[in-house]
C-alpha cells in the first residue's frame, strides 16, 4: 500500500465497505447476516491507522499525550 499525502490507499475503501455492512444488517438483518463482521474490520482498521499515526509522531520526536496549546 502506497500513502498518498497522509492518506494510505485503500482504507477509506476498505471503511467504506465495513460501514456498508452495518447499514445493510441493520436494514435488512434477516438477510445480511454479517453485520458484526463490519464492526470488527471498522474497529481493526480504525486501530490500525491509529498505531501507523503514533508510529510516525514519535519516530519524528512529535509525540505528545496531550495537545500544547
Amino acid at each position: 500500500m502506497k500513502e498518498k499525502g497522509n492518506r494510505i490507499k485503500g482504507m477509506d475503501g476498505l471503511r467504506g465497505i465495513a460501514i456498508i455492512g452495518i447499514t445493510l444488517f441493520h436494514m435488512f438483518p434477516n438477510v445480511f447476516k454479517g453485520g458484526y463482521l463490519g464492526v470488527v474490520l471498522f474497529f481493526v482498521l480504525t486501530g490500525f491507522l491509529m498505531v501507523i499515526t503514533n508510529k510516525k509522531r514519535l519516530c519524528h520526536n512529535k509525540w505528545l499525550i496531550f495537545d500544547e496549546k
